[in-house]
């Protein structure tokens, strides 16, 4: 009977302590925001993105977007100034490991602003150039936009226009009940991606390609390239019917070697009549890791870097007139 007692006691005791540490765990990380990510929607167009007007916290920082689907300081959208609507994937997005207020698209505003300008922040996480140029045509554009800007890594161009967000990646639809067993599968999710998604094969459903049957990951897959430049020429022609000043900028990623633009890519820009400029002299002539924080990500160093660059660029664009469709110079190579 004694060793019943014993046993029920330490039954109970185990469960006791399990409980509190998992309620302890479940609250720590629903302090930390695992419950509250961005949530997406689904197009087809352009595969997805995030829903408008609505507001984050996770890591003690808040990420806004916009009732115009813009990262932003402020839910509803300045439709008072002229814009730059800045392209791009994560690098430009910046994720939740930076303030917007510290992005270098919002180092920009505070010296445009004045001016009668803004730059709308159009960054999508894992989008490739056709995502960016189909969502900016069907989704975001608008008769306030002077200049846009696609800001662009070297893989994003081999990149396969998903119809949908991957299959492991945390991409929410809707928000997450549980935080501890969200933890659990977003980690799983990160260990399955790593390295651009190399864990897993792309199903077709994905991809809205048969191309990729069989394929493990999808960086540097050249067969895509045409696909990403055929989507860039439509965006290119959107942008010429409608006498808005197009910039293509390349951000250096570590995992190309902090090598220059491909010469196929600059080729097609340049016979496109499009201003390029590439920033892979700017971030590869010192440590790489005073910039970027992982391979292609900007440390805060990283986005006042970018920042000071764009500024180099933009303000004589908006002082002098200079906008309103492609220049067709050729490819500058920026630097500090």
């Amino acid at each position: 009977m004694r060793l019943a007692k014993r046993l029920f006691f330490w039954i109970v005791f185990c469960l006791a302590v399990g409980l509190m540490t998992g309620g302890v765990a479940e609250l720590a990380l629903r302090l930390y925001g695992i419950t509250d990510p961005l949530i997406y929607r689904i197009d087809e167009r352009f595969g997805y993105e995030p829903e408008r007007d609505q507001e984050i916290h996770r890591r003690n920082l808040v990420q806004i977007v916009d009732d115009e689907g813009f990262r932003s300081t402020e839910r509803v959208c300045d439709r008072a100034c002229r814009r730059i609507v800045f392209l791009g994937d994560s690098v430009t997005n910046a994720g939740t490991y930076t303030r917007t207020e510290d992005t270098f698209i919002e180092l920009v505003n505070r010296d445009i602003r004045a001016r009668g300008w803004v730059a709308k922040n159009g960054g999508v996480n894992g989008y490739s150039v056709a995502q960016m140029a189909n969502r900016y045509m069907y989704s975001l554009e608008s008769d306030l936009d002077d200049i846009v800007v696609v800001y662009f890594i070297n893989g994003d161009w081999y990149r396969p226009p998903l119809k949908m967000p991957l299959p492991g990646f945390p991409f929410y639809l809707k928000k997450p009940r549980c935080a501890a067993w969200e933890a659990i599968r977003v980690f799983s999710a990160l260990r399955l991606g790593v390295d651009w998604g190399g864990g897993f094969r792309i199903p077709a459903s994905v991809t809205g390609s048969e191309e990729l049957r069989g394929r493990v990951g999808y960086a540097r897959l050249p067969h895509f390239l045409d696909r990403n430049m055929e989507a860039a020429a439509a965006l290119i022609d959107f942008c010429q019917e409608r006498d808005r000043h197009l910039l293509f900028v390349h951000s250096p990623a570590l995992n190309w070697d902090m090598k220059p633009l491909e010469p196929k890519i600059v080729e097609f820009l340049r016979g496109r009549g499009v201003d390029l400029v590439d920033f892979a002299e700017a971030y590869g002539g010192e440590n790489p890791d005073r910039l970027l924080r992982d391979m292609c990500h900007y440390t805060p160093a990283g986005h006042r870097v970018a920042a000071e660059l764009l500024r180099r660029i933009l303000i004589p664009l908006i002082e002098g007139g200079s906008h309103g469709g492609p220049k067709g110079s050729p490819p500058v190579g920026a630097s500090l």
